[in-house]
């Protein structure tokens, strides 16, 4: 009977493991790249979302993921349910709920209406977009947002501001410590600067 020896067999999982190890970034790529482009698409329909619901009501949308997947607190949901208190809704404006499933760190997604926060959108130092507005916040409950898919959204969004302090500065604006992290992303509305 013919058998492998132990030279072959070690040799044979030290490919297996080489194999896999070359492996692990090109895998780590595509999970950041997938991540990237739904932080994107959602940020994409919810600035739509908000724009038609400004141009109905006049108002600026509240939305916020962690309230549950129903018009309990319709309040918190001014872009999927009608609460009563916008004059001329005419949505849904989204085709459901935004849930903490529609965010690849699994954290929880709040639509602001207003801005007790400033974003330097050209990047001049000087904070604009003081007044009305949304803009989304995308926070992470279970997996850390790394600081290099915020860099990789910030330069896509933000491909014209300078890079000097990117987690301040631009739509995207990100915050991290050594419990949590997440992206504040302009979306639209407020004047003056």
């Amino acid at each position: 009977k013919k058998s492998f020896t132990l030279v072959e067999l070690v040799l044979v999982i030290a490919i297996v493991i080489i194999l896999a190890a070359a492996m692990v970034p090109i895998i780590r790529s595509s999970i950041e790249d997938a991540n990237i482009a739904k932080i994107l698409a959602l940020v994409d329909t919810l600035k739509e979302a908000c724009d038609q619901y400004h141009f109905d009501t006049g108002l600026y949308a509240s939305e916020n993921s962690s309230v549950g997947a129903s018009c309990l607190r319709s309040d918190l949901r001014n872009l999927s349910c009608d609460d009563g208190t916008s004059p001329n809704w005419n949505g849904p404006y989204l085709s459901g709920f935004i849930t903490n499933d529609n965010n690849p760190y699994k954290g929880t997604i709040v639509i602001m209406n207003w801005f007790a926060y400033r974003f330097d959108l050209d990047g001049d130092g000087l904070e604009d977009r003081m007044n009305n507005g949304n803009f989304m916040v995308l926070g992470s409950d279970t997996r850390y947002i790394e600081q290099e898919v915020a860099k990789k959204i910030n330069d896509i969004v933000d491909n014209n501001i300078p890079d000097d302090n990117w987690t301040q500065t631009g739509k995207i604006e990100y915050y991290s410590s050594p419990l949590s992290s997440y992206l504040r992303i302009y979306l639209t509305g407020g004047t003056g600067s």
